[in-house]
Formats: structure tokens, sequence, C-alpha cells
């Protein structure tokens, strides 16, 4: 049964494997070990119950990507406070061309009160926003070139994003990595910043 398991795996892609065995079971299974007791319910092929489907399908959809798109009250929750002050949230068509051109699922626009999401997002991409919402209400590093203050939000939200991982479940492999790489190319940025003289 462990080699049909296998076979099942092998056509999975890479997220969806991490997200069915966990990170401890998806170590196992690349390096040959045995992988089963790191999935709940697995009594052999026919009666196994993934946690992708446990968890995962009752309150995320997967994305074309392979995301974890965010469910429909963690939206409406990291949105709220949001709508409340009267700032604008675009969705749909004209979301997703404008996003596209970015490369992102969601965006913020410093100093209009306006966010883009695309349906696809994920729950660090609308939080990652909102707290940018933030930061622009607040005036962080406003005293601050253009530049400067971009880098140092950003560096501010990923820290941000990371302390909040386990309060709103963040899936390590898919969001948690990324987020640790883009705060550390966005410190990068900043000390080239300011070693040329943090003027632009």
């Amino acid at each position: 049964m462990r080699e049909a398991g296998d076979k099942w795996l092998n056509s999975l892609p890479k997220s969806r494997r991490a997200q069915v065995l966990g990170h401890k079971g998806l170590k196992a299974w690349e390096d040959g070990k045995d992988w089963r007791k790191y999935m709940r319910g697995y009594a052999g092929l026919r009666e196994m119950k993934s946690r992708l489907k446990e968890s995962i399908l009752k309150r995320r959809r997967i994305g074309a990507q392979g995301q974890q798109i965010i469910y429909k009250a963690a939206y409406n929750k990291l949105v709220k406070e949001f709508l409340n002050d009267g700032d604008i949230i675009i969705r749909g068509e004209e979301a997703d061309r404008f996003l596209e051109k970015q490369g992102a699922y969601a965006s913020y626009l410093v100093g209009s009160k306006i966010a883009f999401i695309r349906d696809g997002a994920t729950i660090s991409d609308v939080l990652d926003e909102m707290y940018h919402a933030k930061q622009d209400r607040r005036g962080d590093y406003n005293n601050l070139v253009f530049s400067e203050m971009i880098l140092r939000r950003e560096i501010d939200a990923q820290k941000y994003l990371l302390k909040m991982s386990e309060k709103y479940k963040i899936p390590i492999i898919e969001e948690i990595q990324v987020t640790t790489q883009n705060l550390k190319t966005y410190q990068l940025k900043l000390q080239e910043f300011l070693k040329q003289g943090g003027n632009r």
C-alpha cells in the first residue's frame, strides 16, 4: 500500500504534497522514509483522509498557482476596519488587469486609500496590504524620502506577517518562506540604498 501512496504523492504538485504531509512528513517522503505516520487518518490508500481535505478545503480554496486562497470569513475580518474608514477595495476584472501588470495578487496605493485585491489572493496578500494601509494612516516614515519610506514600510510589513503567522495559520511552505525571503531582500535593498547616500 505504501507504493500506491508514493505514486499518488508523486502525482501531486509540491505545494499540495506539503499540505497533505506537513513539513516533517514531506521531508520524510523526500528522504525515502516512511511518511505514513505523518498523515492524519491514514489507514491505507482507500481510507486516507488528508489534512487538505479535513482542514484546508473547508476553509481555503486552492488557486491556479497552488496558493491557498483566503477564505471569506478571514477576508471580511481583515478588510472591515479598512472599509469602515471609508477606504475603497477594487476587485474583479479591473483589479485583475491592474495587478497582473504588477505580478501581484493585492496592492495598496500609497496615499490613495485604495486597495486592489484579486480573487486568488492569499491571507498573506490581504494581511500585507491592510497593514500597508495602517502604515499610511499612521504616517510611518513619512519624514524620509519616498524610496526609503517604502523600503522601511515593506520591512515592517514582512516582520508583521511573520509575527501573525500562527494567529492566522499562514501556510509555512507557500507563504512564510516567501515572506522570510522578501524580508531579507528588502533589508538588503535598504542597506544598498543607504550605502549610496539614501537620497533617491
